[in-house]
């Protein structure tokens, strides 16, 4: 990668105890990855390290922000990124970053770019769903499922009651179906329809 040789640290020529590294991140960075979810942006990387007789002890910070597209405007916009996080750096007998936390480096290489692993973390902080500041209050609104009511907001006198068993009499059926015919022209036809599938489902 041709504009990231400023991104070298040469960890063999570090004394022991404590270095800090600052790097300033634009359009020249992103172009070097091909993949990349942002082709822009204004960012600072900062990298501590402390280095001792056995390991690297890493604190990485990077804050700024990335130019990115609305999915749904096509509009540009800016997005904050924010990260802080500590490795542990190892030599080994080559490359491993498959660890979270920790990375071993090629003891054979005395050089540490730390280019692929700024960007990795920017990559992280870019969302998945890219919605303008402007559109996302909207975004966020709840989808009208157009239900015409809410069973959660029926009042006591509306609830519904099922029961497994027929208890009532022929008698006290007729005289409940007349009580109900009389009252027909005052009850919500929402529930005059779950009627009918109540009556339906004693006559069976």
């Amino acid at each position: 990668m041709k504009n990231l040789k400023a991104f070298d640290i040469e960890l063999f020529k570090l004394g022991l105890g404590k270095h800090e590294f600052s790097f300033e991140i634009g359009k020249d960075f992103f172009d070097n990855f091909e993949d990349s979810l942002t082709k822009n942006g204004k960012l600072t990387a900062r990298i501590s390290l402390d280095k001792s007789e056995v390991l690297i002890r890493a604190e990485l910070e990077i804050k700024g922000v990335v130019e990115l597209v609305c999915d749904r405007s096509l509009r540009t916009f800016e997005e904050p990124i924010d990260v802080s996080h500590k490795l542990l750096v190892k030599y080994g007998e080559e490359f491993d970053d498959s660890e979270d936390d920790i990375i071993i480096l090629d003891q054979n290489l005395p050089v540490w770019n730390v280019a692929n692993i700024i960007y990795e973390f920017i990559g992280l902080q870019v969302p998945y769903k890219k919605i303008h500041p402007e559109l996302r209050e909207d975004d966020d609104e709840p989808l009208d499922l157009g239900l015409e009511f809410d069973f959660l907001s029926l009042e006591p006198e509306d609830e519904l009651v099922y029961s497994t068993g027929d208890t009532e009499t022929d008698e006290e059926e007729e005289e409940n179906e007349g009580e109900g015919e009389e009252t027909n022209e005052n009850v919500d036809p929402r529930w005059q329809a779950l009627q009918k599938l109540k009556d339906q489902n004693k006559k069976k």
